[in-house]
């Protein structure tokens, strides 16, 4: 599949983030991406440490306009959604995930001159899509 970030609310209807009504990218610079395999980790009794938690993306959208960052809102209304995405894993592989699409509390507080700064969207509960 095309190198490229992207989101549907279906696997068939995955599009890039550059192609949607809004484009909200016009470069993958515009994005930075975080592949975290686990939530968190604890340490055990014995010293060492333990992973839990499924695997999750992270998009951070470095810079963009109001009508931008309603194009990627509309994908999640609320506080979170499911959706389909198509990011890089931890190998940097382009793949396609069902996910739940977290949205970042409090997200229009580092404005500057009309834009959204670093709008960070957590993509948690990864199921890769085979074939992807």
């Amino acid at each position: 599949m095309s190198d490229y970030f992207g989101i549907g609310l279906t696997a068939d209807s995955i599009t890039s983030l550059e192609d949607l009504p809004e484009p909200i990218m016009r470069d993958s610079a515009a994005i930075q991406w975080q592949y975290l395999p686990y939530q968190v980790s604890k340490r055990m009794g014995d010293g060492s440490m333990d992973e839990y938690g499924p695997p999750s993306i992270i998009w951070v959208v470095q810079l963009m306009n109001y009508d931008e960052r309603n194009s990627l809102k509309s994908f999640c209304p609320g506080a979170s959604a499911d959706v389909f995405i198509h990011s890089l894993d931890a190998d940097k592989n382009w793949k396609d995930f069902a996910c739940t699409m977290i949205w970042q509390d409090n997200d229009m507080s580092d404005v500057w001159y009309g834009h959204r700064k670093n709008l960070t969207v957590q993509f948690i509960n990864l199921v890769e899509i085979e074939g992807s």
